[in-house]
């Protein structure tokens, strides 16, 4: 299981392989958007990735987001992360794979 974080208006993207990390929700606010994605959720929570469902901007309600990637095989929760951050970028350029590389914490 891996915990992502992603950020929108300082892009990054960083993903934490331990977590138990403290950095984890540090900056944990009310109504944080938390995002829970496990075999049974990947297509259903892909798709609203590509439908834009899930937006991002400046604005304290949708400027970040956690996910936790619970899919049993780092590599492949890997490879989602990477193609969440595809998706992402088509519409948010800030985040794209071009300008946001992801971090490990």
């Amino acid at each position: 299981m891996q915990t992502v974080y992603i950020n929108y208006p300082e892009p990054h993207i960083t993903r934490y392989t331990n977590v138990d990390s403290r950095q984890i929700r540090k900056h944990g606010k009310e109504e944080q958007r938390y995002i829970r994605i496990t075999h049974t959720t990947l297509s259903e929570e892909l798709s609203k990735f590509k439908r834009r469902v899930y937006k991002f901007g400046s604005k304290k309600a949708i400027n970040d987001m956690y996910i936790d990637l619970d899919l049993n095989d780092p590599e492949f929760e890997l490879a989602v992360l990477k193609h969440i951050q595809q998706l992402i970028g088509k519409h948010y350029k800030p985040l794209s794979p071009i300008r946001t590389s992801i971090n490990k914490a």
